[in-house]
C-alpha cells in the first residue's frame, strides 16, 4: 500500500506577539533607532525667540574696533602727478578758476598743484602747526633769543647740524664752498631748509641775517675757513643760505613749538618742507598756513 503524505500546517500562535517582542526578534532596541531621529529633529528646529541673543549695541561694536565705512566719494586721476583726487574738487577748480575753458596742458598743471595745496592745507591742520603773521614775522627775528643764537653758531659755541652737513659735502668732494652750492649745469642749488615757512619766510630770513650781521660776518669771513675757501663774496652767502638761515628757522619752530621742543623741532622742520613749499612760495600773496 501507498502511504499518504501529509501537508504540514501552518498553526498560528495562540499568544499575542507585541509590537516589541518583534523588534527585538532582530535584536535592536527600540529606543537605540528612535533615539538619534528624535535628536536630528531637536536640532534642526529652531529655538523660540526668547532664546535668540539680542543683537550688540553700540558700545559693543565699538569695542571690535572694525573700520568705519565712509561715504562714496567720486575719485578722477589727476593727469600730472597721477595722485587720485576728489572729483568734486576738480570741477570746483573747473567752475571757479578755468570757467569752461579747454584744459591744456598748463591748466592741468595748475590744478595738480592747487588740490597738493588743498591736502596741504588738511595736513597743516592736523599736525597743528600755528598760523604765520608774516606782518610781525621781522620783529619775531628780533627777539634777543633768535639773534643770540645766530650769534652762537657763528661763533661756534653752538654746534650747528646744518655747518657739519655742510662741511662734509666739501671736504668729501674737494670741492669750495662757492662750488658746493652750484648745480654741474652752474646754477644754484637749493641748501636752506626752514620747514614750514616755505620760500617766503626762507627769503626774509636771508635779508635779515645779511642786513643784521653784515658787519659781523664780513669779520667771521676772514676768520673762518669755511668762508675764506672760497672769498668774501660767494662763501658768506652760501654760508648764510646753509647754515644761518636754517638755525633762525630752527630757533622760530622751537618758539612755535613751545618748551622742550629742542628734539622735535628739528624733525618737524624736515618734514614740513613741502607744506611750506607749498602754502608759502616766494610771493608777494597772503597766502599762508
Amino acid at each position: 500500500k501507498k502511504l499518504k503524505t501529509v501537508k504540514p500546517e501552518f498553526q498560528i500562535p495562540t499568544a499575542s506577539v507585541r509590537k516589541n517582542d518583534i523588534i527585538n526578534l532582530t535584536g535592536i532596541d527600540q529606543q537605540d533607532v528612535t533615539g538619534p531621529l528624535r535628536r536630528v529633529e531637536q536640532e534642526l528646529s529652531s529655538p523660540p525667540l526668547s532664546d535668540v541673543p539680542p543683537s550688540p549695541n553700540a558700545e559693543e561694536i565699538a569695542k571690535l574696533d572694525m573700520p568705519v565705512v565712509g561715504s562714496y566719494v567720486p575719485q578722477v586721476e589727476c593727469s600730472i602727478c597721477g595722485a587720485q583726487v576728489s572729483k568734486l574738487l576738480k570741477e570746483n577748480f573747473e567752475d571757479n578758476f578755468n570757467h569752461s575753458r579747454k584744459v591744456n596742458y598748463r591748466w592741468q598743471q595748475r590744478f595738480c598743484r592747487f588740490h597738493r595745496q588743498e591736502s596741504a592745507r588738511k595736513m597743516w591742520e592736523e599736525r597743528r602747526y600755528p598760523h604765520i603773521d608774516w606782518e610781525t614775522f621781522v620783529d619775531r627775528m628780533k627777539r634777543p633769543k633768535h639773534t643770540q643764537h645766530v650769534r652762537r653758531v657763528m661763533s661756534g659755541e653752538v654746534n650747528s647740524i646744518f655747518r657739519i652737513e655742510l662741511e662734509k659735502n666739501v671736504r668729501g668732494r674737494n670741492k669750495t664752498l662757492l662750488q658746493v652750492m652750484k648745480n654741474d649745469d652752474g646754477t644754484r642749488k637749493k641748501f636752506g631748509n626752514v620747514g614750514y615757512y616755505g620760500p617766503r619766510g626762507e627769503k626774509i630770513m636771508t635779508e635779515y641775517i645779511l642786513s643784521t650781521f653784515a658787519d659781523v660776518l664780513r669779520d667771521h669771513a676772514t676768520k673762518d675757513r669755511l668762508l675764506a675757501a672760497s672769498g668774501v663774496s660767494g662763501g658768506v652767502s652760501g654760508y648764510v643760505q646753509t647754515v644761518l638761515v636754517p638755525e633762525l628757522a630752527l630757533s622760530l619752530i622751537r618758539e612755535d613749538l613751545g618748551p622742550g621742543s629742542e628734539q622735535r623741532a628739528l624733525r618737524v622742520i624736515v618734514e614740513s618742507t613741502e607744506l611750506g613749499e607749498l602754502l608759502n612760495p616766494e610771493t608777494e600773496d597772503k597766502t599762508n598756513g
